[in-house]
């Protein structure tokens, strides 16, 4: 999904992927009568509240050219970053024209934590419709990093205090967050680098200007193949199939990560039908338990998730809960 090398392999692969969508949903998906007759009756848009070439943005692009045939309408993926998805958030919230979806991601729910003022309700404002995946996270430096595992990250952060830097894609995003969490544990100084979007923290990321990134599975997976990043530790407590020989945090004696993992979720603005939010919560969770689908999502890194639209609220407050205590305690504040 990166806009780095590579690009063509990772094209392809898309491809597979929406191929097996434009087959599979129409065999799985109930489609209501009424959700068909009466919506969509215009372009869909999907907004992400990130820049392009990051995970945020490489879901919703499978999403929409996989519902767009479908749906009878185009389904538009529209980038709207900043603010650490406040301004897309935002412009969602008040599209009011029943046709505008937001592709949202931890910072939703974390949010209200950083901004007291925030210009709309992650719960209120948007109706659930479904979580689409989830992934681990992993930590990572340049190959040409002195570093070769966590312990020396932390040896390094301990002898050099605010020397050594993380990169994240804004305030309240999972980098951001596991980073500030990571130095709460381990009692060290680590100076947070901010980047508009994933995409563009992975080359600084390659060429060393920042120490090391606390970064979702999906960005920096093809980095990592083929040799220009190299992983540290990942959050999970089993290796992953995609990365042998990795050893978890816990296992190099950080406790506390093994079940942090971001998400991406799919919510609408206000104005779209019922019919229409089941059909299409419906749509995914006939997708992601087809193998063959499973199966393509896990060679990016990607795992499916099984929370509906019925449980969706309650996980947004979980996590909303979760990471407010984080923000607090590591005294993290809006820019």
């Amino acid at each position: 999904m990166t806009t780095l090398r590579r690009e063509a392999k990772a094209e392809n692969g898309r491809r597979a992927v929406l191929g097996l969508l434009a087959t599979a949903v129409p065999a799985l998906a109930h489609r209501s009568a009424q959700a068909t007759a009466a919506w969509p009756s215009r372009p869909v848009r999907i907004i992400v509240p990130f820049a392009p070439g990051g995970p945020s943005d490489g879901m919703a692009r499978l999403l929409a050219e996989a519902l767009s045939p479908l749906s009878g309408q185009p389904v538009i993926v529209e980038n709207r970053p900043g603010a650490g998805s406040v301004v897309g958030s935002t412009a969602a919230a008040q599209a009011n024209d029943g046709h505008t979806l937001l592709m949202a991601s931890m910072s939703h729910v974390v949010n209200p934590s950083l901004y007291p003022n925030l210009p709309y309700d992650p719960l209120k404002d948007f109706a659930p419709i479904g979580l689409v995946s989830t992934t681990p996270l992993v930590v990572v430096v340049g190959a040409n990093s002195p570093l070769r595992s966590l312990r020396d990250l932390i040896a390094a952060a301990q002898a050099q205090p605010g020397r050594l830097s993380y990169a994240s894609a804004g305030n309240g995003t999972i980098n951001h967050l596991a980073a500030e969490l990571f130095k709460l544990r381990e009692q060290v100084d680590l100076v947070n680098v901010t980047y508009r979007g994933e995409g563009a923290l992975l080359p600084d990321l390659i060429t060393g200007t920042v120490t090391v990134g606390f970064l979702n599975l999906l960005a920096p997976l093809p980095l990592l193949r083929d040799g220009r990043l190299r992983a540290l530790a990942v959050t999970t407590e089993t290796p992953l199939p995609m990365l042998p020989g990795v050893p978890s945090m816990r296992a190099q004696g950080v406790e506390g990560f093994e079940d942090i993992a971001p998400w991406w979720a799919l919510v609408a603005a206000r104005g779209v039908p019922e019919a229409a939010l089941d059909d299409l919560d419906a749509r995914l969770a006939g997708l992601l338990k087809q193998p063959a689908f499973r199966e393509r999502m896990l060679s990016y890194g990607m795992f499916p998730a099984d929370v509906r639209r019925a449980q969706l609220n309650a996980f947004f407050e979980a996590e909303a809960r979760r990471w407010g205590e984080v923000v607090r305690r590591a005294g993290i504040r809006a820019d």
